[in-house]
């Protein structure tokens, strides 16, 4: 409900935690045609820890690309690392705060979210 996405690997600097999920999701789907990843939490920490920076597609695909630089051509062609590469462009990244979510919903359940949430928060000392 906090993260911000550790913003370095034990190996690299510069590899959060979106791109490394994304490059596992796009090499283990390569029969897949449609692929998502998507960032749920509250408004508070998306700004907080600006969010939305962070899983931009060429930032996501420049962090992808030079974890990808840091081996050599058998391990590239192995992984497929041109095919993950290309097929960033089409991935379909999301970003929602829970509290937009919950909006969505009417009557009982958004009163039954909002609750579960209000205690989420306090579950997680927010």
């Amino acid at each position: 409900m906090k993260s911000n996405l550790s913003q370095k690997t034990t190996h690299t600097d510069d590899y959060n935690q979106a791109s490394r999920i994304i490059a596992c999701i796009l090499s283990n789907t390569k029969e897949t045609t449609e692929c998502f990843f998507g960032v749920v939490a509250p408004e508070k920490y998306l700004e907080k820890h600006k969010i939305k920076e962070l899983i931009d597609k060429e930032k996501i695909h420049n962090q992808i690309k030079k974890r990808f630089d840091a081996y050599d051509d058998t391990f590239k062609h192995q992984k497929k690392a041109q095919d993950i590469l290309m097929r960033i462009d089409s991935l379909n990244i999301m970003l929602i705060s829970y509290e937009s979510w919950i909006d969505v919903f009417q009557n009982e359940a958004r009163e039954e979210l909002m609750d579960f949430y209000e205690k989420s928060k306090k579950w997680n000392k927010l």
